[in-house]
């Protein structure tokens, strides 16, 4: 199965050239995301979780830290994390949606508290996108 992003046509009459490639027009070309993502050249153990795989750059200066923090933030577009789009085309809400994201995240934390019931089910994936289970169950009850 070939997982991809997005999937467009070339409609420019000429077709269009990305550094001495040629796509004629009428061709179609997807982004392959999945893969990107999990290309072990870009991100170390790429197939394993790790929540703060952009939060510790390590063995880099204090000055240096935070330009890669700022590079690997959730609203920087990147050649390597493709969620927003790159380039011109990036998402122009992206950093309204991460802000909404963030605060939607901590109002839950710190309103609710938050427990799921029984093991855990698996999800599933459609193309890119990860589908959380139907029929996990979680107890969500007001903080006293």
């Amino acid at each position: 199965m070939v997982r991809q992003l997005t999937l467009h046509q070339v409609t420019a009459q000429n077709g269009v050239d990305f550094d001495g490639f040629h796509v004629p027009k009428g061709v179609r070309v997807a982004v392959p995301n999945h893969f990107i993502q999990r290309d072990p050249d870009i991100y170390h153990e790429a197939e394993r979780y790790n929540a703060f795989r952009y939060a510790t750059p390590g063995g880099v200066d204090e000055a240096e830290m935070y330009l890669q923090q700022k590079q690997n933030s959730l609203s920087m577009p990147s050649d390597r994390f493709l969620a927003w789009g790159h380039g011109r085309h990036a998402c122009p809400g992206r950093f309204f949606a991460t802000h909404l994201m963030k605060i939607m995240l901590a109002h839950v934390l710190v309103t609710y508290d938050v427990e799921a019931k029984g093991s855990k089910p698996k999800g599933i994936a459609r193309n890119e996108f990860p589908i959380p289970s139907l029929t996990a169950t979680f107890d969500v009850r007001p903080r006293k």
